[in-house]
């Protein structure tokens, strides 16, 4: 049989500084509902938080590029556009009818940034 392994100090130190960074990781994929990197952009609520009405959002601006704005229902893609340079803008009465504070969106645009989610504000998914 082999020698039997120890937890060292060191290794302790490593395994808890991996794991707070993937918390990190995942705190950062989700971000708030609307934020500015470059263009204002992300997720924005109809007249309510509760009357259905949401939208995924890219401003126009920050030079040119193509912009992605997708919407998602628990996890599953309801619609949504690319489009050059002008606003990207989806609505989610366009798609059908869906649970607000289920929903998220989907943004994009490069060379600004990549594509990352936006929840909801009332997110109860």
């Amino acid at each position: 049989m082999g020698a039997r392994r120890r937890l060292t100090p060191a290794l302790l130190t490593l395994t808890l500084a991996c794991a707070f960074c993937f918390g990190a990781i995942v705190k950062l994929a989700f971000a708030d509902d609307y934020h500015v990197t470059g263009v204002g952009h992300g997720y924005l609520h109809g007249a309510s938080q509760t009357d259905g009405s949401f939208f995924a959002r890219v401003e126009s601006g920050g030079g040119s590029g193509s912009r992605m704005c997708y919407l998602y229902v628990s996890g599953v893609f309801v619609g949504g556009y690319w489009v050059g340079n002008a606003t990207c803008n989806a609505w989610s009465r366009e798609f059908g009818d869906y649970t607000e504070c289920r929903s998220t969106s989907h943004t994009k645009f490069l060379p600004w940034f990549n594509e990352h989610v936006h929840k909801a504000s009332n997110w109860c998914g």
